[in-house]
């Protein structure tokens, strides 16, 4: 107890602390999970949205033999019955900053949405794909989370990021017909 004390009053490490810390670099970070789905975290997360959204409607339901799906139709038509949590979406291909890499980002969060939709609807904004935004997310549990969108001044989108869109372009609507949006694209994309 005296140790952890004496600690305390000085602020310097004991030498069990400092071989501990000298394991690691001084700024190492564990790595974001990295996927094909942009997933916000509590922090700051760099997109520049690539694409117009699609729209829809989604809900889950159970699989036999046990787990569950997604399954989306598109806006304006209806879900089949007996589906869970069904809410209205929007998927877009993003560039993530974060991690270098094209992903979808499935916007479900009506906060969100609403943010997307001042932007667009704002003259001084309007296009999604003509700048780069921040997601904010604040609070990690579901009653508890809240999400700002801050937009960047108008920029070319990275390079980079257009490169890799069209070495691996991405196709949205087969997430209404639960195929892999990522897999091998036989037209050429609209975007």
């Amino acid at each position: 107890m005296e140790k952890i004390n004496q600690q305390t009053k000085t602020n310097k490490p004991t030498n069990q602390q400092t071989k501990t810390m000298a394991m690691l670099p001084d700024n190492y970070q564990i790595p974001a999970a990295s996927g094909n789905y942009i997933k916000l975290v509590p922090g700051d997360t760099k997109l520049r949205i690539l694409c117009p959204p699609i729209m829809g409607e989604e809900g889950w339901r159970d699989k036999p033999g046990g787990g569950s799906e997604v399954v989306r139709v598109p806006w304006g038509e209806k879900l089949p019955a007996g589906l869970r949590d069904i809410k209205h979406f929007w998927a877009t291909v993003a560039w993530d900053f974060g991690d270098s890499q094209i992903k979808i980002w499935s916007i479900g969060q009506k906060t969100i949405q609403f943010e997307l939709v001042g932007l667009i609807r704002n003259v001084e904004w309007g296009d999604l794909t003509l700048y780069n935004i921040t997601v904010g997310r604040q609070g990690s549990l579901r009653d508890d989370t809240k999400y700002k969108i801050t937009p960047s001044p108008r920029s070319e989108a990275p390079p980079e990021a257009l490169a890799a869109l069209k070495a691996n372009p991405v196709n949205l609507q087969a997430l209404f017909s639960g195929e892999d949006p990522f897999a091998s694209v036989k037209e050429e994309m609209p975007f």
